[in-house]
Protein backbone atom coordinates (compact mmCIF):
# COMPACT_ATOMS: atom_id res chain seq x y z
CA UNK A 1 0.00 0.00 0.00
CA UNK A 2 3.15 1.89 0.87
CA UNK A 3 4.54 1.73 -2.28
CA UNK A 4 1.85 2.28 -4.10
CA UNK A 5 0.90 5.36 -2.19
CA UNK A 6 4.41 6.98 -3.46
CA UNK A 7 4.07 6.39 -6.77
CA UNK A 8 0.93 7.90 -6.91
CA UNK A 9 2.12 11.15 -4.92
CA UNK A 10 5.33 11.38 -7.29
CA UNK A 11 3.18 10.84 -10.50
CA UNK A 12 1.63 13.79 -11.88
CA UNK A 13 2.22 17.04 -14.44
CA UNK A 14 5.73 18.13 -15.10
CA UNK A 15 6.05 21.58 -13.84
CA UNK A 16 4.00 24.18 -15.13
CA UNK A 17 5.62 25.01 -18.02
CA UNK A 18 5.43 21.93 -19.45
CA UNK A 19 2.33 20.23 -21.41
CA UNK A 20 0.40 16.81 -19.62
CA UNK A 21 1.62 14.57 -22.01
CA UNK A 22 -1.40 13.47 -23.41
CA UNK A 23 -3.05 12.01 -20.56
CA UNK A 24 -6.07 11.20 -22.58
CA UNK A 25 -4.77 8.40 -24.51
CA UNK A 26 -3.31 6.53 -20.91
CA UNK A 27 -5.57 3.80 -19.53
CA UNK A 28 -5.56 1.98 -16.12
CA UNK A 29 -2.31 -0.94 -16.98
CA UNK A 30 -1.01 1.67 -19.03
CA UNK A 31 0.33 3.54 -16.13
CA UNK A 32 3.37 1.76 -15.00
CA UNK A 33 5.59 4.07 -17.50
CA UNK A 34 3.90 6.67 -16.81
CA UNK A 35 5.03 6.51 -13.39
CA UNK A 36 8.09 5.79 -14.14
CA UNK A 37 9.08 8.54 -16.80
CA UNK A 38 7.26 11.26 -13.73
CA UNK A 39 9.77 9.39 -11.29
CA UNK A 40 12.50 10.44 -13.55
CA UNK A 41 11.38 13.70 -14.40
CA UNK A 42 10.54 14.33 -11.06
CA UNK A 43 14.17 13.29 -9.75
CA UNK A 44 16.03 15.45 -12.17
CA UNK A 45 13.63 18.51 -11.10
CA UNK A 46 15.12 17.70 -7.46
CA UNK A 47 18.39 18.08 -8.68
CA UNK A 48 18.00 20.85 -11.04
CA UNK A 49 16.61 22.80 -7.83
CA UNK A 50 18.41 21.32 -4.80
CA UNK A 51 19.55 24.52 -3.42
CA UNK A 52 16.56 26.33 -3.97
CA UNK A 53 16.20 26.05 -0.01
CA UNK A 54 18.38 28.81 0.57
CA UNK A 55 16.47 31.04 -2.12
CA UNK A 56 13.60 31.31 -0.70
CA UNK A 57 14.68 31.92 3.15
CA UNK A 58 15.41 35.10 1.36
CA UNK A 59 11.68 36.15 0.71
CA UNK A 60 9.20 33.60 2.92
CA UNK A 61 9.38 35.63 5.70
CA UNK A 62 9.52 39.01 3.95
CA UNK A 63 6.24 37.40 2.07
CA UNK A 64 4.98 36.35 5.04
CA UNK A 65 5.32 39.74 7.04
CA UNK A 66 3.60 41.55 3.94
CA UNK A 67 0.41 39.96 3.79
CA UNK A 68 -0.20 40.06 7.73
CA UNK A 69 0.56 43.65 7.24
CA UNK A 70 -1.28 44.61 4.15
CA UNK A 71 -4.54 42.79 5.45
CA UNK A 72 -4.33 41.46 8.98
CA UNK A 73 -2.66 43.82 11.32
CA UNK A 74 -5.56 44.26 13.37
CA UNK A 75 -6.71 40.85 13.14
CA UNK A 76 -3.58 40.11 15.37
CA UNK A 77 -4.89 41.83 18.71
CA UNK A 78 -8.01 38.95 18.28
CA UNK A 79 -6.86 35.80 20.18
CA UNK A 80 -8.99 33.39 18.38
CA UNK A 81 -7.01 33.96 14.83
CA UNK A 82 -4.84 31.35 13.00
CA UNK A 83 -2.41 30.97 10.06
CA UNK A 84 -3.71 28.88 7.35
CA UNK A 85 -1.36 28.19 5.03
CA UNK A 86 -1.87 25.75 1.77
CA UNK A 87 0.61 23.21 1.55
CA UNK A 88 1.09 19.92 -0.09
CA UNK A 89 -1.30 18.57 -2.66
CA UNK A 90 -2.95 15.12 -2.32
CA UNK A 91 -4.11 13.03 -5.20
CA UNK A 92 -6.86 15.87 -6.86
CA UNK A 93 -9.28 12.96 -8.34
CA UNK A 94 -8.97 9.80 -10.18
CA UNK A 95 -10.01 9.52 -14.11
CA UNK A 96 -10.09 5.91 -15.51
CA UNK A 97 -8.83 7.27 -18.85
CA UNK A 98 -5.92 8.73 -17.25
CA UNK A 99 -3.18 8.52 -15.11
CA UNK A 100 -2.82 12.05 -14.59
CA UNK A 101 -4.46 11.98 -10.75
CA UNK A 102 -3.86 15.83 -10.25
CA UNK A 103 -1.10 15.93 -8.09
CA UNK A 104 2.22 18.26 -8.77
CA UNK A 105 5.32 17.02 -7.30
CA UNK A 106 7.15 19.76 -8.13
CA UNK A 107 4.78 22.25 -6.62
CA UNK A 108 5.04 19.94 -3.82
CA UNK A 109 8.91 19.90 -3.74
CA UNK A 110 9.03 23.96 -3.58
CA UNK A 111 6.03 24.93 -1.04
CA UNK A 112 7.74 22.32 1.05
CA UNK A 113 11.15 24.16 0.93
CA UNK A 114 9.50 27.68 1.12
CA UNK A 115 7.37 26.35 4.33
CA UNK A 116 10.61 25.08 5.83
CA UNK A 117 11.08 25.18 9.71
CA UNK A 118 13.15 28.60 9.65
CA UNK A 119 9.97 30.47 8.19
CA UNK A 120 7.73 28.45 10.36
CA UNK A 121 9.38 28.83 13.72
CA UNK A 122 9.61 32.46 12.51
CA UNK A 123 5.93 32.61 12.36
CA UNK A 124 5.33 31.04 15.56
CA UNK A 125 7.32 33.17 17.74
CA UNK A 126 6.93 36.83 16.13
CA UNK A 127 3.07 36.54 15.73
CA UNK A 128 2.31 33.54 18.59
CA UNK A 129 -0.73 32.64 16.63
CA UNK A 130 -2.12 28.84 15.90
CA UNK A 131 -0.44 27.45 12.31
CA UNK A 132 -1.96 25.07 10.09
CA UNK A 133 -0.77 23.28 7.41
CA UNK A 134 -3.45 22.46 5.12
CA UNK A 135 -2.87 19.20 4.31
CA UNK A 136 -4.65 15.97 6.24
CA UNK A 137 -2.09 13.20 5.61
CA UNK A 138 -2.83 9.87 7.02
CA UNK A 139 -0.77 8.49 10.32
CA UNK A 140 0.72 5.48 7.90
CA UNK A 141 1.89 7.66 4.64
CA UNK A 142 3.42 10.54 7.28
CA UNK A 143 6.63 9.16 6.16
CA UNK A 144 6.19 9.28 2.29
CA UNK A 145 6.33 12.87 2.98
CA UNK A 146 10.00 12.95 3.43
CA UNK A 147 10.43 11.52 -0.40
CA UNK A 148 8.95 14.52 -1.79
CA UNK A 149 12.16 16.40 -0.75
CA UNK A 150 11.25 17.80 2.26
CA UNK A 151 14.61 18.51 4.76
CA UNK A 152 15.11 16.33 7.09
CA UNK A 153 15.34 19.39 9.98
CA UNK A 154 11.83 20.58 8.51
CA UNK A 155 10.40 17.00 8.40
CA UNK A 156 10.90 16.52 12.27
CA UNK A 157 9.81 19.50 13.02
CA UNK A 158 6.39 19.40 11.21
CA UNK A 159 6.11 15.78 12.35
CA UNK A 160 6.60 16.96 16.21
CA UNK A 161 3.52 19.20 15.51
CA UNK A 162 1.54 16.14 13.80
CA UNK A 163 -1.79 15.17 15.39
CA UNK A 164 -2.87 11.63 14.30
CA UNK A 165 -6.85 12.45 15.18
CA UNK A 166 -6.95 15.15 12.57
CA UNK A 167 -4.33 14.09 10.58
CA UNK A 168 -3.23 17.33 10.00
CA UNK A 169 0.01 19.61 11.33
CA UNK A 170 -1.01 22.19 14.00
CA UNK A 171 2.03 23.97 15.27
CA UNK A 172 0.79 25.42 18.59
CA UNK A 173 0.62 29.39 19.50
CA UNK A 174 0.48 31.34 22.47
CA UNK A 175 -3.87 31.26 22.38
CA UNK A 176 -6.40 28.67 21.27
CA UNK A 177 -7.86 29.27 18.32
CA UNK A 178 -11.17 29.33 16.74
CA UNK A 179 -11.46 27.75 13.45
CA UNK A 180 -13.22 29.25 10.35
CA UNK A 181 -12.97 31.35 7.83
CA UNK A 182 -13.66 34.22 10.48
CA UNK A 183 -10.57 33.77 11.94
CA UNK A 184 -8.17 32.43 9.66
CA UNK A 185 -5.28 34.78 7.67
CA UNK A 186 -4.53 32.08 4.71
CA UNK A 187 -1.74 31.91 2.25
CA UNK A 188 -1.64 31.01 -0.86
CA UNK A 189 1.64 30.62 -2.54
CA UNK A 190 1.82 29.77 -6.61
CA UNK A 191 4.96 28.87 -8.76
CA UNK A 192 4.98 30.60 -11.59
CA UNK A 193 8.41 29.60 -11.76
CA UNK A 194 11.10 28.38 -9.31
CA UNK A 195 12.20 31.70 -9.38
CA UNK A 196 8.89 34.03 -9.89
CA UNK A 197 6.14 33.45 -7.31
CA UNK A 198 3.12 34.63 -6.77
CA UNK A 199 1.91 35.36 -2.44
CA UNK A 200 -1.76 35.59 -2.72
CA UNK A 201 -4.43 35.62 0.34
CA UNK A 202 -7.70 34.85 -1.08
CA UNK A 203 -9.88 35.90 1.70
CA UNK A 204 -8.69 40.10 1.02
CA UNK A 205 -7.70 39.49 -2.89
CA UNK A 206 -3.95 40.59 -1.63
CA UNK A 207 -1.90 39.27 -4.61
CA UNK A 208 2.04 40.17 -4.44
CA UNK A 209 4.53 38.96 -6.75
CA UNK A 210 8.29 38.73 -6.81
CA UNK A 211 10.90 37.28 -9.19
CA UNK A 212 14.11 36.17 -8.19
CA UNK A 213 16.82 38.40 -10.55
CA UNK A 214 20.86 38.27 -9.77
CA UNK A 215 20.70 36.69 -6.35
CA UNK A 216 17.84 38.92 -4.97
CA UNK A 217 14.01 38.72 -4.87
CA UNK A 218 12.75 42.01 -6.59
CA UNK A 219 8.58 43.24 -6.26
CA UNK A 220 7.11 43.05 -9.19
CA UNK A 221 3.46 43.32 -8.64
CA UNK A 222 2.01 44.93 -4.67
Amino acid sequence: MKKISLLLLLAGACFHAQDIENKATFKKNDCTEYWEKAGIRFKKFKTDYADIESVYDKINKLALDAVIKKGYAKALTNKKTYLYIKYINNIAYLDQHSCYDGTDPEYNFLISKFWNKNVLEYARKKYGKDIYLSTKIPPEDLKLYQEIGISNETFDYIAKYYEPETMKVKIPGNHTSEIGAAHSIPFVITFITPYQIKVEDPKTNIIILYEYKNNNWELIKE
